[in-house]
């Protein structure tokens, strides 16, 4: 929750910065290699956006069945799998390049690369929500990152003995969680379809990894919003007494 916190702070102050500052860097005497280079950076984020809304399209587009390459086609299968080493091949890279920089072992990062992208699939929702308020122009407070493992005296950490102190994150709402979590149901319905529909196999790995991701995030995020408000509720009973 505290990195899904720190995700949401970032993105919103990217596009907020991107809706300041780019009508005056288009605006500016600057060669268009500039621009074009300001425009990515800046609305970078906004690929969360894109990425629920490819998520909702799955369904519908598993359901019509399109087949563009015709039926039982070796092309559908390349072309599938082509999408999908495009659409994940450059995340692994920036990855795997990252790690090797750091003289880290490429098989062990080759093997958490799968899990890097579902997680970042599952805070997808998260950061989107972060796009609309920043586009819409929704004023929040800045919520700085927990800081855990650190109670502090006026209470504001919470924790039971032997366990990591837990901080409640006011600017996270259940909602998220449990928007995240019915987008893991929604994605485990597209994998049933996928598999009943032949032609549309070629899809799971995509839906695999989206469903795991929303899974993962919204079920551990939901389990710390619960284990706070217990902790919380602990808490006030010796002072009630």
């Amino acid at each position: 929750n505290a990195f899904k916190s720190q995700q949401h702070r970032w993105t919103k102050g990217s596009i907020q910065t991107a809706l300041k500052l780019l009508p005056t860097l288009l605006r500016a005497k600057l060669p268009l290699h500039i621009k074009l280079e300001a425009v990515a950076h800046l609305t970078s984020p906004m690929v969360y956006l894109y990425i629920t809304l490819l998520a909702l399209l799955f369904y519908p587009a598993i359901f019509v069945n399109l087949r563009p390459v015709g039926e039982d086609s070796w092309l559908g299968l390349i072309l599938g799998m082509s999408l999908f080493g495009l659409g994940s091949v450059s995340a692994a890279m920036f990855y795997l390049i990252s790690q090797h920089a750091q003289r880290r072992s490429i098989w062990k990062t080759l093997l958490h690369t799968p899990v890097l992208m579902s997680i970042g699939i599952g805070i997808a929702l998260n950061n989107a929500v972060a796009c609309l308020e920043a586009l819409l122009g929704h004023q929040s407070e800045f919520v700085r990152t927990p800081k855990y493992n650190s109670v502090c005296s006026s209470g504001a950490g919470v924790g039971r003995k032997g366990k990591t102190a837990l901080i409640p994150i006011p600017s996270l709402k259940w909602s998220i969680s449990l928007l995240e979590i019915a987008m893991g149901l929604y994605m485990a319905e597209c994998i049933r379809l996928s598999l009943a529909i032949d032609s549309t196999v070629v899809s799971l790995p995509f839906l695999v990894l989206f469903a795991a991701g929303y899974f993962y995030v919204g079920l551990t995020s939901l389990w710390t919003h619960l284990r706070a408000w217990y902790d919380s509720r602990q808490s006030m009973r010796p002072q009630a007494a």
